[in-house]
């Protein structure tokens, strides 16, 4: 878990600073206007990095199961929320930070765009962007007798999206994370997943987003099922507001892999929206 670490704090410093490289040294070419509107789909991320010197903050909630009925004000009293930041260091680079209630988790990404999607003559068809991140559990963090790496997670992904008449995008993620506190350390803590994203846009500021995680059997933990969401997104000047109804209260990628078990099938369908407020905090050229 520490050389795992370690790997990723080594590749955060090594992409701030071929990044820093390969800004000095741009060149001018037709590109998409960004497949994705964000850095986040709805549980999960996007090929999309955050604009340099752009500030992404984001308030996540999550509520209870629709079917719990009035009792529970339809999920209503339940809740979930995540309060996160990215934050564009280059036009290919983005670092983020989050804390969530669930699992009391802090999580700390980096994103890199490896590739774009353009029309110039060297007609790059799809972006591809890298994402790496660590999350540290901190329930009963006074407790001594848990290490501290054994309270850390990772994650590793690779995203290849593609635009379509700047309307449609589609994207696919294969993820690998890595959970210490497994529920069932005998099947391991090894997850490994592909994440399939869509957004249609179907007005000038609004569109329609589904993201899947199909969940393979022997790279799952036992009882865990497909996280399944579409949303609506609302966007206006400097922000974006989301609404969708999923089978998961997970408000981020890693806590949807490895915490979803209620079922579409079943009816356990849960509300949730996230606002999106982008600052720049950079002059912008």
């Amino acid at each position: 878990m520490r050389k795992i670490t370690l790997f990723l704090i080594v590749f955060l410093v090594s992409a701030i600073a071929f990044a820093q490289e390969s800004d000095n040294n741009k060149v001018v070419k037709k590109e998409t206007t960004g497949n994705f509107r964000a850095t986040r789909l709805i549980y999960g991320r996007t090929a999309q990095t955050s604009k340099k010197g752009t500030l992404d903050f984001r308030i996540s909630h999550r509520f209870g199961r629709f079917s719990e009925g009035f009792e529970e004000y339809f999920g209503l009293d339940t809740a979930f929320v995540r309060i996160g930041v990215d934050y564009g260091i280059t036009e290919n680079l983005t670092v983020g930070f989050g804390r969530t209630k669930m699992n009391k988790e802090f999580d700390l990404t980096a994103m890199y765009r490896i590739l774009k999607q353009s029309s110039d003559n060297g007609n790059m068809p799809v972006s591809l962007t890298a994402f790496g991140g660590v999350m540290l559990n901190t329930v009963d963090i006074k407790n001594s007798d848990i290490d501290f790496s054994d309270r850390l997670s990772t994650i590793l992904q690779i995203f290849v999206s593609k635009e379509f008449f700047n309307r449609f995008a589609v994207q696919a993620a294969p993820v690998w994370v890595y959970n210490v506190s497994s529920p069932n350390p005998d099947n391991g803590h090894h997850i490994f997943s592909v994440g399939l994203g869509g957004r249609v846009k179907i007005a000038k500021h609004m569109s329609v987003n589904v993201e899947y995680y199909p969940m393979f059997s022997g790279n799952k933990f036992e009882g865990t099922t497909s996280p399944l969401a579409v949303s609506v997104d609302f966007d206006t000047r400097g922000h974006t507001f989301q609404l969708f109804v999923g089978n998961s209260m997970a408000p981020n990628e890693h806590l949807a892999l490895i915490n979803t078990t209620d079922k579409w099938t079943k009816g356990q369908l849960h509300f949730g929206f996230n606002l999106v407020r982008m600052f720049n905090v950079a002059p912008q050229k």
